[in-house]
């Protein structure tokens, strides 16, 4: 599972900062409606503050994305997670087992 999303942030990020920005701004819609009430009452009030959370989380890395140039996440970023990528896979393909974030 680590591969792919690994796999998915890579090409997220070489499409560049609009594509970042995107996907940030899609992934907080998804923790906003699920902290305020779609899920119905088997949700907790705790639970529904920990997705409110997150969605602040992922709005300061929207902010932070749009502050980057177009190099530092197209190309850098994208080149060091694409670096992780590959060294994952190649551990769990040596033997390694699957590595814990």
């Amino acid at each position: 599972m680590a591969l792919g999303i690994l796999s998915d942030v890579a090409a997220v990020l070489a499409g560049g900062q609009a594509c970042v920005i995107l996907a940030l701004a899609d992934l907080r819609r998804l923790f906003q409606r699920a902290g305020t009430g779609a899920g119905g009452p088997s949700r907790s009030r705790t639970s529904k503050k920990q997705l409110l959370a997150l969605a602040s989380k992922v709005w300061f890395l929207a902010c932070w994305a749009r502050e980057q140039d177009e190099a530092a996440l197209s190309g850098d970023l994208a080149g060091r997670v694409e670096g992780e990528h590959a060294l994952l896979a190649a551990q769990q393909l040596g033997g390694g087992g699957p590595l814990c974030f």
